[in-house]
């Protein structure tokens, strides 16, 4: 299958090619909205894009007038095109049926196993129990091709974007972060070559950014959302378009705020979990869900408490005469040129949350669950109506 889909669409495009040089880096574009990854918890952003959405009085097809990029992980990285691309009817109706239309199901070969009256999160877990115990090659329990023709059938692919667009996905193979990214015709080249430059430079240069293939999007998306263990891993061709398996993009950043923050000076991020609470796990699902949940929150926690320090560390800087940066420079015998270039590849970004307060009711597998699904849509609205609110990181 990987040498048959090489050899049909060739290597994918390259990694952006952008200018090392920060100076004359535009760090204010416009507001960004990113959006975590979290299975059923995407209900959430759901509800609270719907709030969103009602507010701003756009109409389908009609951008978040706020935001000038979206980026996303994994659910996240679903609900973010239809953001992108202003689909705002079917994004409320995916979420408000979602439950009914067996979106996820289990391989054939492991869904003979479970109880046709068990959820799909026990049956998850009695298959993964299966798996394990098997000596074959299992990669994964879950119809990965299922949830791609539920893909091609409820979303419009070929939408035009009107919102910039980036999302994470995890090359397994040599395990670290790639993004994707679609971006409007109407984007001037140099507005894009800019745009593109400061995220390359935020990424640094060992990260790929590559414009989607439009022919295998679908597949981009799917990889984004491809949770290990559950779903096979997704073989696409990497830079040098050799056949490559793609995870979960939640692995390495479920909160894409590098992305975000490379090109705008504020941006609004929808988390899926509560600061902390305390939570005892009873099942296998439930320790499943939790442990991959913990490895995002920490990951996401970092990544946004990094963008803070950076921010205050820039902002400092700034307030520092240059004949004080001079001292410093000649006391502790630091290059006076590096230091005002490490000051350029800084970035000024306010953070905005929008989070619940408690633990969801919605878990990552459960999108049969039809009463915590609207329950999880419903806070989503309800936050919504509250709105973003500054984060701020307490060093003590």
């Amino acid at each position: 299958m990987a040498a048959a889909l090489h050899a049909e669409i060739g290597p994918l495009p390259a990694v952006a090619q952008v200018s090392t040089d920060a100076s004359q880096l535009p760090r204010t574009l416009r507001r960004a909205l990113v959006l975590s990854g979290g299975g059923a918890l995407g209900a959430y952003e759901a509800g609270a894009l719907r709030t969103l959405v009602a507010k701003a009085g756009v109409r389908e097809g009609e951008p978040l007038p706020q935001y000038g990029l979206v980026t996303g992980a994994s659910i996240g990285a679903l609900n973010g095109f239809l953001v992108a691309t202003a689909q705002w009817e079917m994004l409320d109706r995916i979420w408000q049926s979602i439950s009914s239309q067996n979106v996820i199901r289990l391989k054939p070969r492991f869904a003979k196993i479970a109880q046709s009256n068990a959820g799909v999160g026990s049956r998850v877990a009695q298959a993964l129990s299966l798996a394990f115990g098997s000596t074959s090659n299992v990669q994964g329990v879950l119809d990965g091709d299922h949830l791609q023709q539920w893909l091609l059938q409820y979303v419009d692919l070929k939408r035009p974007v009107v919102t910039s667009f980036f999302w994470s996905v995890t090359n397994l193979s040599e395990q670290k972060v790639e993004y994707f990214y679609l971006l409007p015709d109407t984007l001037s080249k140099t507005s894009r070559d800019l745009a593109l430059r400061s995220i390359q430079l935020s990424l640094g240069p060992n990260v790929a950014v590559r414009e989607a293939d439009r022919s295998i999007l679908v597949e981009l998306l799917r990889a984004s959302a491809a949770v290990p263990l559950a779903f096979d891993p997704v073989v696409l061709p990497d830079v040098q378009g050799r056949p490559t398996q793609y995870v979960d993009g939640g692995v390495t950043a479920n909160t894409p705020v590098n992305v975000a923050r490379a090109v705008s000076s504020a941006v609004d991020a929808i988390l899926l979990g509560p600061v902390f609470q305390r939570t005892n796990y009873q099942s296998m699902i439930e320790i499943t869900s939790g442990s991959f949940g913990t490895m995002q929150r920490s990951i996401m926690e970092y990544a946004v408490r990094a963008a803070y320090l950076e921010t205050f560390v820039w902002r400092a800087i700034k307030q520092v005469p240059d004949s004080f940066l001079q001292q410093i420079s000649a006391r502790h015998e630091i290059d006076l040129d590096q230091l005002k270039l490490f000051s350029g590849y800084l970035a000024d970004t306010s953070f905005y949350v929008l989070r619940p307060k408690t633990e969801l009711p919605a878990n990552l597998f459960g999108f049969d669950d039809e009463k915590s699904i609207n329950a999880t849509y419903r806070v989503g609205e309800l936050d919504g109506q509250v709105g973003f609110s500054e984060f701020t990181y307490k060093f003590t």
